[in-house]
């Protein structure tokens, strides 16, 4: 789950009451870093994929989450340039932005 920016506890979202879970799209270098926004019940309502392989630094809030990382690296691919990611919690709309 994120969690509350200078806390252990999880960000709590709502309009649906819930919260945000970040896992992986798949196993292994080549997969992405996935935001699911879930209800108390641990439904998903919404799944947004970030695009990125890695995240360097996350600013999570009720209304958006902000990622700066790597994209993910296929296969004989070398590194990318760092991207921030914004996504929204109500909807998990995306816009992202190469990052200088």
């Amino acid at each position: 789950m994120v969690r509350r920016p200078f806390s252990d506890g999880p960000l709590e979202l709502s309009n649906p009451a819930g919260f945000l879970v970040l896992h992986r799209s798949r196993i292994g270098k080549e997969g992405t870093l996935v935001f699911t926004r879930v209800d108390e019940g641990f439904r998903p309502i919404w799944t947004a994929d970030s695009g990125l392989g890695e995240v360097k630094q996350m600013a999570p809030t009720e209304n958006y989450v902000v990622a700066i990382g790597r994209p993910a690296v296929k296969a004989g691919e070398r590194e990318r340039e760092y991207r921030i990611v914004f996504i929204q919690t109500a909807n998990g709309a995306r816009f992202d932005e190469p990052f200088r």
